[in-house]
């Protein structure tokens, strides 16, 4: 699978562009502000039918437009599929394959796999638990589509019981019967996803811990663990347990929505009691163990998308990043830098195979 053509319209800094990719790598580079990451968040859209950055469409706009358009050529299996993006904000999205229009989109999660690196993404390892379950349910949407459709029962049963937690004026005029069927709803696929968070996770594990070795370099051993309030207790009953507090707080204060990733080096927290450099490395070993995952439950190699990482890293950690991809046999990555000084480092005797593609201020000049 490989990304051939991308046509931006009204995308961001892009008035009405073209790239055009090629197996292998490809390196985009630019001055800070050129629209690098841009290109990389339109390739994210036409895979997964959202923004990395962004969670409202209208902040994608080119200034003074009300709709924007991507278009890819990708080829996949030695047939080349075209996906068409149409979005004006506050409509229905208009996603195509091949000039058919999803009924759902949730059909098209998965198709084109993808997993991306930015310098944002440390905040996964030192932030709250919120942006580790959106790094763990990403993946899970992409390689199972079951996962896609009881996440997708569970989000809305907890919106609307959070809702009407917040809309009720008197907590002793609670409707139990409604507060039941939320329940049973939040039990019966918070109990599905908790198994498969859980599987994969005991999958990923033994692979997070030979990349991080391999990147590292040293003795250092990782792991993850998976958290959650529902290990030693059925949903159902922790709901039940707990529907009088929430009725007084107003929300949903236990579910498959509160769980949480231990992220670990030599028995310690990353997130409280590691250095920089394991904290760097722990989220390559991870992003790339994903793209592993992926490829072993798809049979399809993602695109891999590595926004601006490499003057975040010393040379030791990107000379290991480097070999660890190559071994990995990715067919197509996507690279942003702002320049192509140190190529001879980092791609050593590879820097003339790479498809360069030169961004200045929202236009791209091959």
């Amino acid at each position: 699978m490989y990304l051939r053509s991308l046509v931006l319209t009204h995308f961001k800094n892009y008035y009405a562009e073209t790239a055009y990719l090629a197996p292998g790598y490809n390196l985009i580079t630019g001055l800070n502000g050129a629209g690098k990451t841009n290109l990389l968040d339109a390739i994210h859209y036409i895979c997964l039918t959202k923004s990395f950055f962004q969670s409202q469409d209208q902040l994608l706009l080119y200034p003074g437009e009300n709709f924007f358009r991507l278009e890819a050529i990708i080829e996949k299996n030695g047939q080349e599929e075209e996906v068409i993006c149409k979005i004006q904000p506050g409509q229905r999205k208009d996603i195509s394959i091949n000039r058919q229009v999803y009924d759902r989109l949730t059909d098209h999660i998965g198709r084109f796999p993808l997993i991306m690196l930015s310098p944002d993404d440390i905040e996964v390892i030192k932030a709250y638990s919120d942006s580790r379950r959106r790094i763990l349910d990403s993946t899970l949407c992409q390689t199972d589509p079951a996962y896609l459709y009881y996440l997708i029962i569970y989000q809305k049963a907890l919106g609307q019981r959070n809702a009407y937690l917040r809309a009720l004026a008197n907590p002793s005029l609670a409707d139990a019967f409604l507060l039941q069927s939320y329940k049973e709803q939040l039990h019966s696929a918070g109990q599905i996803i908790y198994e498969k968070r859980k599987l994969f996770t005991d999958d990923l594990a033994p692979v997070v811990k030979q990349i991080y070795h391999d990147l590292a370099g040293n003795e250092e051993v990782a792991a993850i663990a998976y958290n959650s309030q529902i290990q030693h207790c059925a949903l159902l009953d922790l709901l039940d347990y707990n529907e009088n507090s929430d009725i007084i707080m107003r929300r949903t204060s236990v579910g498959i929505h509160r769980d949480d990733w231990d992220f670990i080096v030599n028995d310690n927290a990353v997130k409280k009691m590691g250095s920089q450099g394991q904290q760097k490395t722990f989220l390559l070993a991870l992003k790339l163990s994903l793209h592993q995952y992926i490829y072993q439950k798809r049979g399809i190699l993602p695109f891999l998308l590595l926004d601006d990482i490499f003057d975040k890293l010393d040379k030791h950690r990107t000379a290991h990043l480097m070999d660890v991809v190559k071994t990995l046999g990715y067919p197509q990555i996507f690279i942003t830098d702002t320049g192509v000084h140190e190529l001879n480092q980092i791609f050593p005797g590879y820097s003339e195979k790479l498809n360069h593609i030169y961004i200045e201020k929202g236009k791209i000049i091959k």
